[in-house]
């Protein structure tokens, strides 16, 4: 790979942040998994261009979160030699429904479509795949707020898996 091919962001105007919406789906509903891009340019095993399709009335869910409060973090780790990456997505969801609370308790396996590049954009960054999935982990639970204001209603969510990190192209499936 040449260096120089490196350009800038997908982004053009590179702003901080993620969108308010993180489209969460568990590995169980997936039919098949969309096909990466033919490996020509530098990054491309870690672009899926194909669709990802589901079982008959499933798909991505619409998890709302606070986007000026969530962040994506994609670290890279190991050491010389093994390197890989751990990404981890932490979002606070305000409010509180017994959907929520439910779901901080499950051991379950998902597939995450985060949307770094603004509400308009069509490319997402997944986590998490059949071998790598994402698992919640509830850092925080459910928080009441404080009267003042300074502290917000809601819960603080950790999302993490290990070195499935992607940028996915496909069409987005949303759970009926």
């Amino acid at each position: 790979m040449d260096i120089g091919e490196l350009t800038g962001s997908l982004d053009v105007q590179n702003r901080p942040g993620i969108s308010s919406v993180v489209h969460v789906a568990e590995i169980s509903w997936f039919s098949a998994f969309g096909a990466f891009a033919t490996n020509t340019n530098p990054g491309d095993e870690m672009r899926i261009t194909g669709d990802h399709t589901f079982a008959s009335g499933k798909g991505f869910r619409p998890w709302e979160c606070e986007d000026d409060i969530s962040n994506l973090k994609i670290p890279v780790t190991g050491s010389k030699g093994s390197l890989g990456l751990k990404p981890e997505l932490t979002v606070f969801m305000p409010g509180l429904t017994p959907a929520m609370l439910w779901s901080a308790r499950q051991n379950k396996k998902f597939v995450l479509l985060v949307q770094p590049f603004g509400c308009n954009s069509t490319s997402y960054i997944q986590l998490g795949d059949v071998c790598n999935p994402v698992r919640i982990m509830p850092s925080d639970g459910w928080n009441s707020g404080t009267a003042g204001g300074n502290d917000p209603r809601g819960m603080t969510v950790k999302l993490g898996s290990n070195y499935s990190v992607y940028f996915y192209e496909g069409e987005l499936t949303v759970y009926p």
